[in-house]
């Protein structure tokens, strides 16, 4: 299998999006037929295990839109890891702060928001790269509103309430599942809205770790985890 780090900064592009939580399986299911998706390695199984294994190498080129708020312009700890984003870029934006509303029936970061701030950096920074690293389809899932009442307005872990639920048994993992898939649809639609406002940009599509529904006993994606459904993320270009 490919390795995604390896593949960062190897291969040609200037749009890198990431799809928090986005497993391979299902974004090849969804979208094998409008993008070249093959499988990678990630070097991580959460968000801050991933950055912090993934980017060691300053890269001067690139601004990263963040809607992720463990990857920010200022230092944050979390889990036993302390992420400093600020040193390995040109600048970090953190949209995932300008972009926090309740949609539906649930808090999270709106993509769209996400997507616009994205837009906007080539006319800044034109000579600049872009990672956008979107929250989805990561919980809360907007498409859902009966789990609405198992996701909080807290940015930092909205979405607890929702898989101790899942472990006691008291939602069906169907209707998850569903949820999951729906965020991965709800985003894409502005994934591709920002492929398409920057006409001619070289691409990629990708994920910082999978996501687990109760496969092995595990749920969410816990730090440090080796299952290949939270390592296992989408490597996906034009065909």
């Amino acid at each position: 299998m490919m390795n995604q780090k390896e593949l960062i900064y190897s291969s040609d592009w200037d749009l890198l999006i990431i799809l928090d939580a986005c497993r391979y399986d299902v974004f090849k299911e969804l979208y094998g037929n409008m993008y070249k998706v093959e499988p990678a390695w990630s070097s991580g199984s959460c968000t801050p295990e991933w950055f912090l294994n993934t980017f060691k190498k300053k890269m001067e080129d690139v601004i990263y839109v963040s809607g992720n708020p463990f990857i920010t312009s200022k230092k944050v700890s979390h889990g036993g890891y302390t992420v400093e984003a600020f040193k390995y870029f040109f600048r970090v934006i953190d949209a995932w702060n300008r972009a926090w509303r309740k949609i539906g029936n649930c808090y999270t970061c709106d993509p769209k928001t996400i997507s616009f701030i994205a837009s906007t950096i080539p006319i800044i920074f034109p000579q600049k790269r872009i990672i956008v690293h979107f929250i989805q389809p990561h919980a809360p899932y907007v498409k859902k509103p009966e789990l609405a009442k198992y996701f909080t307005p807290d940015k930092m872990g909205a979405d607890q309430k929702l898989w101790k639920a899942l472990r006691e048994g008291k939602i069906p993992k169907q209707i998850a599942w569903e949820g999951y898939k729906e965020n991965l649809k709800f985003v894409m639609q502005y994934a591709q809205w920002l492929i398409n406002k920057l006409k001619g940009w070289k691409y990629v599509i990708t994920s910082d770790h999978g996501e687990c529904f109760g496969e092995n006993g595990i749920y969410n994606h816990p730090c440090g985890n080796r299952n290949e459904l939270l390592r296992t993320v989408p490597w996906a270009i034009p065909k």
